[in-house]
């Protein structure tokens, strides 16, 4: 903005001192070619032209503006002026004079320093105009030198100077404001997307961490899978290999004795207990399979799934479940498998659930609330009273809770367990929301 203001501002002046110059060279171009005429053939100007020219400072409005006036010759000799002893003085030639010959209207400060001044012992700066004084052919013969005492050009150029400053200013500031603006926006736009990084850094961060708890919980929950099933499997092995396995064998063992038999009473005696052993063997793999066997409720509704294992379970024990279901018509999805294993899910937890309340509670009764609220978090519990030291006298094979848990955990839910002042309540969480039920 300095240099600019500096440039234009010198600028300015100058132009305003030309104009300047070239009115006041019109002013006095116009009083003094009149009275010029020709000039002699040596170049010297005629008495009567040196007598019309002395008495234009007669004139107090012309004197008052134009204190002296010089005619100088190319060869630097001053041909007419009205301060005495200078007429035919030769000096070296002004700058401005230089180029007025060459057709220019030259402004410039008084140089107090150049020999023609100091001869006439000037004090003080005028404004010098140097303009080209032409001949009837039209060659310049001489260049005029005014030296004008306006007082109020220093007020006029100092005002240029103003004007020209505030400009620059003005445009200089203009601009800065339109850069700050943009500047101002862009870093706005760049910390609002800066926090919007940051923001979704931290979301995919939690994601990640969740991600990976996700994926440990699910490594957790097939490895207990793995060891549920593997424990399951010797389970049902010893199982079978305890019970059917050796009521069978015994009665194997007794169609020799049958066969051996001497009498018809001692053939229907080991006869009998052949009977006897293989229908124990029945009952007891009837007894495995019937704990195994899933009902057909993987496309019913969640609140069937609740109710068919409470009806199951009140077949075989006679024991009094109630029943709280708040759970309306929400089925799984059928589309997908993955959203048909809840109602698998749901209904082996409520048959371990009331399966552990008979082998372990005091009464006979149980109670089974299930709940499907606004969110879709499903919610289902069973209550069982009091504790025996004994389990009940029929055996009810189930999954266990490990395995029950895995399976919970697989779906993306909780199994919790507590007792308080002997009310032991098991209880299942799984949040439903896009992958598992709807209506």
């Amino acid at each position: 903005m300095i240099i600019t203001g500096t440039v234009i501002a010198n600028f300015v002046r100058s132009n305003a001192l030309y104009h300047r110059a070239v009115a006041t060279a019109l002013f006095v171009d116009s009083s003094i070619v009149s009275h010029l005429g020709e000039l002699r053939s040596g170049g010297d100007i005629t008495d009567e032209a040196h007598a019309q020219l002395d008495s234009l400072f007669d004139t107090s409005a012309f004197a008052d503006r134009v204190p002296y006036l010089d005619i100088w010759r190319a060869d630097g000799t001053v041909l007419y002026s009205n301060s005495e002893g200078l007429i035919g003085e030769q000096f070296e030639l002004p700058p401005g004079a230089v180029r007025a010959f060459n057709g220019m209207v030259v402004a410039l400060e008084t140089d107090l320093s150049a020999q023609e001044h100091v001869s006439r012992g000037f004090q003080r700066t005028y404004t010098e105009i140097y303009t080209p004084i032409h001949g009837a052919d039209g060659e310049i013969i001489a260049v005029s030198e005014i030296h004008e005492a306006s007082s109020d050009i220093g007020e006029t150029l100092a005002a240029a100077s103003i004007r020209s400053w505030a400009a620059v200013g003005f445009a200089c500031l203009a601009f800065y404001l339109a850069l700050f603006a943009l500047v101002w926006r862009a870093s706005q736009r760049l910390e609002r997307q800066e926090k919007s990084l940051s923001a979704q850094l931290v979301q995919t961060q939690i994601l990640a961490d969740r991600n990976q708890a996700l994926r440990e919980q699910a490594l957790s929950a097939s490895r207990l899978l793995t060891e549920h099933n593997d424990h399951f499997l010797s389970a049902l092995g010893a199982d079978l290999h305890d019970g059917p396995s050796q009521l069978i064998s015994y009665a194997v063992l007794k169609v020799e004795k049958a066969r051996r038999a001497k009498t018809r009473e001692a053939l229907y005696s080991e006869l009998g207990e052949i009977e006897t052993n293989l229908t124990s063997a029945l009952n007891d793999v009837r007894n495995i399979a019937h704990g195994l066997v899933l009902p057909q409720i993987e496309e019913g509704t969640l609140a069937d799934a609740v109710a068919h294992a409470i009806h199951i379970h009140k077949d075989r024990t006679n024991m009094t479940v109630e029943a709280d279901l708040a759970l309306g018509d929400a089925r799984p999805d059928r589309s997908s498998r993955s959203n048909r294993s809840i109602n698998i899910c749901v209904f082996r937890f409520v048959q371990e659930g009331l399966n552990n309340a008979y082998r372990h509670g005091v009464g006979d009764n149980a109670r089974v609330e299930a709940t499907l609220d606004a969110r879709d978090m499903l919610d289902i519990r069973v209550v069982s009273y009091g504790r025996k030291s004994t389990p009940g006298s029929v055996s009810l094979p189930g999954i266990g809770l490990k395995g029950l848990k895995a399976r919970i955990n697989a779906l993306g839910g909780e199994l919790r367990f507590s007792r308080l002042d002997e009310v032991s309540v098991l209880e299942m969480s799984i949040d439903l929301r896009g992958q598992a039920a709807h209506v």
